[in-house]
């Protein structure tokens, strides 16, 4: 959340909306999927079996491709992903166990009851239902995987996690001078440096100074 447009605030808030859309997904087609004939429905053998797996499937698409849409960085959003799709396998199990109950001719007016009777047996469907655990896996893994991926690979264009290793003062890449910065004079003159040549006088030099008129005595010094 440090990081700024992380996605994380807006992956909590999707994906909680998209939780139960993919429950009622898995209902809906669990649903649509009791009403085919008997023959089409042991195609893949036993129904309690196959179609749990098939629905952890479905809920791991929903999610899945919603998370994928949001595009988040933040590398806490996998984790919240696979909560949100054990949490929407929780309530597919719970509102087809109701959806259940009204198809075989339950009254209206007594699911509220069921629906209660259902969300106790719920521990004893995580002690003992394997078939359960190994659905929630089926939503879980896929939704897990693919936002990760989809996390590291936005974190990895976005130049995030690689830290440039800092500058020394007073030092500078060679090659990253400004062109249009005069060059510093250096401050100490190496071992093999040339000596510059000394600057002529203004009186001139033994080839341009006329010699003295030799006609001329010199003054005697006192």
């Amino acid at each position: 959340m440090s990081q700024p447009r992380s996605g994380l605030i807006r992956g909590l808030v999707i994906g909680f909306i998209a939780m139960p859309v993919a429950g009622a997904a898995y209902t809906a087609a669990w649903y649509g999927f009791w009403r085919l004939s008997y023959d089409i429905r042991w195609l893949a053998g036993d129904p309690k079996v196959s179609y749990p797996y098939a629905g952890g499937l479905i809920i791991a698409l929903v999610v899945g491709l919603t998370f994928w849409l949001i595009r988040s960085r933040s590398l806490i959003v996998p984790l919240v992903a696979a909560l949100y799709a054990a949490g929407a396998r929780i309530i597919a199990s719970v509102a087809t166990s109701v959806l259940l109950s009204w198809q075989i001719g339950y009254p209206l007016d007594v699911l509220d009851e069921h629906l209660t009777e259902t969300l106790t047996s719920l521990p004893t469907v995580f002690r003992e239902n394997t078939v359960f655990w190994g659905s929630v896996a089926t939503a879980v893994i896929p939704v897990f995987l693919l936002t990760l991926l989809r996390a590291v690979r936005l974190r990895r264009r976005a130049g995030l996690g690689r830290e440039t290793p800092p500058v020394p003062a007073g030092t500078e890449a060679a090659g990253e001078r400004d062109p249009f910065e005069p060059a510093q004079p250096s401050e100490q003159r190496g071992a093999f440096e040339p000596l510059q040549a000394p600057a002529p006088r203004a009186g001139g030099d033994m080839f341009t100074t006329p010699p003295a008129d030799p006609g001329q005595p010199s003054r005697p010094a006192t």
